[in-house]
């Protein structure tokens, strides 16, 4: 059963420019840990990136060849990430996500179709975006607040009149 909605997330701070940033304040992220799980049940649990600016979920090759999943080189696609172009190849995986504060049993997972890259220059080996994640949930970010609210899309969409 999962844990109840809405799960919240303080922002992080960016474990590469912390404090020393250009401002000489912190630099925090909307950072969450997820686990990516292969068609074998192999599996990674690591920090991810929430980016509203990301059509796709992207993972670092490495994450998906880990987990033992395949992706499709002959498909990839150009797509414009942090002012590069890179090739991005779909795989299959599934996706578990959840507040930190309950066990994983308690955590939502279901399949996405997700983007590979071989690298780029972001430190986090997924970024979770439109497609993956935030067609799965309802995300609210505050820069004020430094928190994430994650709600369960189709309860949102049954208060406020969306299509879902």
């Amino acid at each position: 059963m999962p844990a109840e909605f809405p799960w919240l997330f303080e922002y992080s701070d960016d474990p590469v420019v912390g404090s020393e940033s250009r401002w000489d304040r912190a630099v925090f992220r909307p950072l969450v840990q997820i686990r990516v799980i292969g068609p074998s049940g192999q599996s990674e649990k690591l920090f991810a990136l929430v980016d509203s600016g990301t059509e796709y979920t992207l993972m670092m090759r490495w994450v998906v060849q880990s987990i033992g999943a395949t992706f499709d080189a002959d498909r990839a696609i150009p797509l414009g990430i942090g002012g590069d172009t890179l090739r991005v190849s779909p795989s299959d995986v599934e996706l578990r996500f959840g507040p930190s504060d309950v066990g994983e049993d308690q955590w939502v997972q279901w399949p996405a179709e997700v983007g590979v890259v071989e690298h780029w220059k972001a430190q986090w080996p997924v970024v979770l975006g439109q497609r993956g994640f935030f067609d799965r949930f309802t995300v609210s970010m505050s820069r004020h607040s430094q928190m994430i609210a994650i709600a369960d899309r189709d309860d949102f969409d049954r208060l406020h009149g969306g299509s879902g």
